[in-house]
């Protein structure tokens, strides 16, 4: 029991960590086109379906993208503006958003977790986490491989920009997916988070 309790409350520490990094729209410059070469090593850049992992990438449009260990990939939109310690983070000019994708390993005490515990610690403490941001429009349960945890978040941000999130937890590594800006969300949106896919028998 108290195995149980210290690892929600490790969980929720993590859960918390991530989510307070996620930037807002307004700290993205739009002429920062390039990143440094010797830290680019997080994602590697799909092309014509060969992977060239943990190669630098300076600038894509609109391109896939798969984690450094292989396990998901993810089509994003606009420019890379950083590209390392497991976080990846696009502009596009095209509707004045910022996407970001970040994911981390939980310690190997989640794995005594029961799935439910696992899903109430995400959802609770990400709720917790963008209402200290601003308010929350909406949220939704969902699953990822038909069984992993998941959320979906829309949040009007104190500083008047508008987010929406996603998170999954699969296996022990948690991911966080999203995209912020101050106008309106488009259709862009639903197809970077719509484009998120997890191999979990590539996950270490």
């Amino acid at each position: 029991m108290m195995v149980g309790k210290a690892c929600k409350l490790t969980l929720a520490g993590l859960v918390l960590m991530l989510s307070v990094g996620f930037p807002k729209a307004q700290a993205i410059s739009v002429n920062n086109t390039e990143i440094n070469q010797s830290e680019s090593k997080s994602f590697a850049l799909v092309n014509n379906h060969q992977t060239t992992a943990k190669q630098p990438i300076l600038i894509a449009q609109n391109d896939t993208y798969v984690g450094a260990d292989g396990d998901f990939e993810i089509r994003i939109p606009g420019v890379i503006q950083e590209n390392k310690n497991q976080k990846l983070v696009s502009y596009s000019n095209n509707t004045q958003t910022v996407y970001v994708i970040h994911y981390r390993d939980l310690p190997s005490e989640v794995s005594y977790l029961p799935g439910n515990a696992v899903a109430q610690v995400l959802r609770e403490t990400l709720k917790e986490s963008f209402a200290s941001e601003g308010k929350i429009i909406s949220t939704t349960d969902l699953t990822i491989a038909d069984k992993y945890p998941g959320i979906e978040i829309l949040v009007l941000n104190n500083d008047g920009t508008k987010g929406k999130y996603r998170s999954y937890i699969v296996q022990r590594r948690m991911y966080i997916i999203g995209a912020v800006t101050p106008k309106t969300l488009t259709g862009e949106v639903d197809e970077f988070l719509d484009s998120f896919g997890i191999y979990t028998n590539r996950l270490r």
